[in-house]
């Protein structure tokens, strides 16, 4: 499952990428691109706006209903957000258990 989780945020970061870029080159993306901080591929609203489609797309394609933006999240170390690695690892926790 975390092979088909990572081709989903993968897919809603360059999505996301690709409405703000307007045409300009989008930056190369991998599993261990950083998400935030320095040499981050996205900012922060950006982030955001990726999580919420995250979240949107686990529900519609695998019928799973999770929550990024909770305190466990926020106050996690490492945080979820480090890298797509990290978030994909910490989605399959949710859907799946530790």
């Amino acid at each position: 499952m975390s092979e088909q989780i990572l081709a989903l945020v993968v897919e809603n970061i360059q999505k996301n990428i690709s409405d703000e870029q307007n045409g300009e080159i989008s930056p190369i993306i991998s599993p261990d691109s950083p998400l935030f901080g320095e040499g981050a591929v996205i900012d922060s609203l950006t982030l955001v706006n990726i999580i919420v489609d995250v979240e949107d797309s686990l529900l519609t394609k695998f019928n799973k209903s999770v929550c990024l933006s909770n305190d466990e999240a926020v106050f996690r170390e490492p945080s979820p957000f480090t890298s797509i690695t990290t978030l994909v690892d910490y989605i399959a926790e949710l859907i799946d258990g530790p």
